[in-house]
């Protein structure tokens, strides 16, 4: 996932050692499986939490406005299949 952010924004720093953008869509699956648990599927509420969830957790490392790239900056992804 991100390599897919950066190709379309400059991203700044971020850890290496760590996939934050992996770790930022499992906390928010957490919150969401929480919801299957209790209500036997994912509630309009628990939906919009899990997304708060997401959000708050990449804000740690992402600034609030990414400018987007213009299309001769763009990075090539390159599918290891």
């Amino acid at each position: 996932m991100q390599a897919l952010f950066d190709r379309h924004f400059p991203l700044p720093q971020l850890p290496e050692d760590l996939d934050v953008f992996a770790l930022a869509m499992e906390l928010g699956d957490r919150v969401y499986a929480r919801s299957v648990q209790l209500h036997g599927e994912i509630t309009p509420r628990t939906a919009e939490e899990g997304m708060r969830v997401f959000d708050a957790y990449l804000s740690l490392y992402l600034p609030t406005h990414l400018p987007k790239r213009i299309s001769s900056e763009r990075i090539t992804v390159r599918q290891d299949s």
